[in-house]
């Protein structure tokens, strides 16, 4: 059955994350993991990709973990990313206190995690990785459209937040995107931060206005080559700024920049 749905160009790009649920599980007409048990590791074998060609090495592949307490949803959306020749599911929980345990045996290097959950909510299992020194990255997934709840997640150590009414295409986009060490924001909360940025700061640290044009740039997920353009000066130009925000704000890189602005501007 699964080679089947595979070979079938399944459209991804739009309906929504909840609306692609339904077309997944309608390849095969049932939902077919139904596994009792509240935690399921996922123990897949080395195959071909979507399109049929060799896939990926597990070593090149970005290793997933799906946190979400609806098993239809979780099922589909596993199938989905399970598409992708360059994604692995390593691991799935229904909810927040698994969390720690699927980290632990797994490592993986995405953590795709629902906000809204019984016991333990995804803001409290951001606030609990923080006492960790885990290398996952968390992508938060959300029916919700509190702006204040978004804004607690960056805060809190997500990389990207993505509401589960828009295309699985963009999931996939932020996933890759995410890896490579960007952050995945939509416009609403970015500008939302970006407010935040530009607010009167209790403490605020001595960076030049220059320099807090450079940070709202980079907030807004902007390349260095993009920030010079924006400003009229030379990459090197937009590198020395970075040099000094980074020492003035005594962050490391630019995910921990955003969530800087947003803690100084709070």
């Amino acid at each position: 059955m699964l080679s089947q749905r595979r070979s079938t160009q399944l459209p991804i790009e739009g309906g929504g994350l909840c609306a692609a649920r339904f077309r997944v599980l309608s390849r095969s007409g049932r939902a077919e993991r139904n596994s009792p048990t509240a935690l399921r590791w996922a123990n897949r074998s080395a195959g071909t990709g979507a399109e049929g060609g060799a896939a990926p090495s597990s070593r090149s592949k970005i290793r997933l973990a799906l946190v979400d307490d609806h098993p239809i949803f979780r099922d589909a959306l596993h199938r989905l990313l399970s598409l992708e020749p360059d994604f692995e599911v390593v691991a799935e929980a229904t909810d927040g206190d698994e969390v720690i345990e699927a980290l632990q045996n797994h490592q993986p290097d995405i953590l795709l995690l629902d906000l809204m959950m019984p016991r333990l909510d995804g803001l409290s299992v951001l606030q609990r990785l923080r006492s960790y020194h885990f290398k996952t990255k968390t992508i938060v997934l959300t029916a919700s459209e509190d702006q204040a709840q978004y804004t607690l997640a960056i805060k809190y150590g997500a990389a990207g937040i993505v509401a589960k009414k828009e295309a699985t295409g963009l999931l996939v986009k932020s996933i890759r995107k995410v890896q490579r060490g960007e952050m995945c924001l939509d416009g609403k909360t970015m500008a939302v931060m970006m407010r935040q940025l530009w607010a009167p700061m209790e403490q605020p640290p001595s960076l030049s206005r220059r320099e807090r044009e450079v940070m709202s740039l980079v907030c807004q997920g902007r390349k260095n080559k993009e920030i010079a353009a924006e400003l009229f000066v030379s990459e090197d130009t937009v590198k020395t700024h970075l040099r000094h925000i980074f020492k003035k704000t005594g962050v490391r890189h630019r995910v921990q920049l955003a969530r800087y602005a947003l803690g100084v501007a709070s």
